[in-house]
């Protein structure tokens, strides 16, 4: 038997098809992309102008192996923070309307789905996060949502603060 996390991993490797093989490989890898390329940009001065530019230039590598990833679907997901997740995802598309960023913004969330489906690390610090945001919101502190109908990248009829 092994730890926790490792008891936690392998019992979830069963069920999220985003754990195992060639799409748990791609996920890693986009990872890792994604990783070089922010960290080229919060520490600019680390790296050469041509090193950066070939940090940059593998976010075609990142685009093309997010189009070809499973989306996160109720069907495909397993864990019940992702299933939450795309349900929210589903709905704030329908609201949603800024033509390539719509593209950018559901990549964002799928990835972040994706690595919550699998990852119980990742799934416990969401939880964490969200809860903390939670009662920011039920304290006051985070103000509550504004009628966003007049934006043009937003739709929603019967907007209720």
């Amino acid at each position: 038997m092994g730890t926790k996390h490792e008891d936690s991993i392998k019992a979830l490797a069963n069920k999220s098809p985003y754990m195992v093989g060639e799409v748990h490989d791609r996920i890693d890898e986009l990872k890792k992309i994604l990783k070089d390329v922010i960290l080229s940009m919060a520490e600019p001065e680390q790296y050469s102008e041509i090193e950066k530019l070939k940090r940059y230039s593998k976010l075609r590598q990142a685009k093309k192996i997010m189009e070809n990833l499973p989306r996160p679907t109720l069907d495909n997901v397993k864990s019940p923070q992702a299933k939450v997740m795309v349900k929210r995802r589903d709905e704030f598309f329908k609201h949603m309307d800024a033509g390539p960023l719509n593209t950018i913004m559901r990549w964002v969330i799928d990835l972040v789905i994706m690595v919550i489906d699998y990852d119980p690390p990742y799934q416990q610090m969401a939880t964490w996060w969200l809860v903390e945001l939670a009662a920011t919101l039920l304290s006051g502190e985070w103000p509550p949502r504004q009628d966003m109908t007049y934006h043009p990248w937003w739709s929603e009829s019967g907007f209720k603060t």
